[in-house]
């Protein structure tokens, strides 16, 4: 059908609005059944006030589960009883978005976690599979069957208690038990270099370090001596022209001041510490490890 648009006469506006008294009653109310949702007051489609109250009483008040407070953080043992660990090992423990990830000298343990009850729950948690010195191997043994057997987890201060079989097992968040130290002060003794393709232990090889204070930086590759300025904005190390000594060694000695020095000399560094580890990150992305040895002389951030 075609339709024409055009003006519409007096006549025919006000034939078209007109409808008897009687139809527009009926209309209203068939409109207004329509809308009913439930047999309510007035059929009006309100629903019944016994409906509302139930509907308004309906939460969910189970309690919820996870660890919140355990969250995003890092706790390393600092007390047991009951049971000795091995010496010079300790328990680590960290949490992120319902993962636990543990360490206590050898493999590492990971999987879920929740607090439930005043309990931790992980029950199902693997490991990786390194072969160590048999006695921390025995310990990684009873550490998962500790930590799968639902123990009691008690809040503390700075951490929380794990509690089960006689064994009471204490720990501290890690920014309070070891926190970060500085760049300034502490001998820095090199273990590692990192590429793109590698990563290379160094450790014990020939002893290099560096050391930073008061804008001065002290250089020893295990070979050669040197030093120069530095200046420290934040995370990153503005390194001055270094100098150092030209006295030939044996090959080893010689490669540790190869790679050292190679990462030094571009001079603009990001610093990254954790612990007493720090990382020199150089703009080609080659970077270097180092540790300080029983904290001698260190100062935290």
């Amino acid at each position: 059908m075609k339709v024409t648009a055009g003006l519409i006469s007096p006549h025919q506006r006000h034939r078209t609005s007109r409808w008897p008294g009687t139809t527009i009653a009926v209309l209203m109310m068939l409109a207004l059944s329509a809308c009913s949702v439930t047999d309510g007051p007035a059929g009006i489609g309100i629903p019944p006030s016994d409906d509302r109250a139930d509907d308004a009483g309906t939460t969910d008040t189970a309690a919820p589960t996870g660890g919140s407070e355990l969250d995003t953080r890092t706790f390393v043992s600092t007390n047991i009883t009951g049971r000795e660990l091995v010496e010079g090992s300790a328990v680590r423990m960290t949490f992120d978005a319902g993962q636990v990830s543990v360490q206590a000298g050898c493999n590492t343990l990971f999987g879920a976690y929740a607090v439930e009850q005043g309990t931790l729950q992980a029950a199902e948690l693997a490991q990786t599979e390194m072969a160590c010195a048999s006695e921390l191997m025995d310990q990684d043994e009873w550490l998962i069957g500790f930590l799968q057997s639902g123990p009691e987890l008690t809040h503390s201060a700075d951490g929380f208690v794990l509690s089960a079989d006689g064994v009471e097992l204490e720990l501290t968040d890690r920014q309070v038990a070891s926190p970060d130290l500085g760049l300034e002060g502490p001998t820095w003794v090199l273990t590692t270099s990192y590429t793109d393709t590698a990563t290379t232990s160094i450790a014990g090889m020939e002893n290099a370090s560096v050391t930073f204070a008061d804008g001065d930086v002290q250089l020893d590759t295990g070979c050669n001596t040197g030093g120069g300025s530095y200046t420290l904005d934040g995370d990153h190390l503005a390194l001055g022209p270094l100098s150092q000594t030209l006295m030939a060694c044996g090959d080893t000695a010689m490669e540790v001041e190869r790679v050292m020095t190679a990462v030094l000399n571009q001079e603009d560094l990001t610093v990254e510490i954790e612990e007493a580890s720090l990382k020199l990150i150089a703009p080609d992305g080659t970077a270097l490890g180092f540790t300080v040895e029983n904290g001698a002389g260190a100062e935290t951030n």
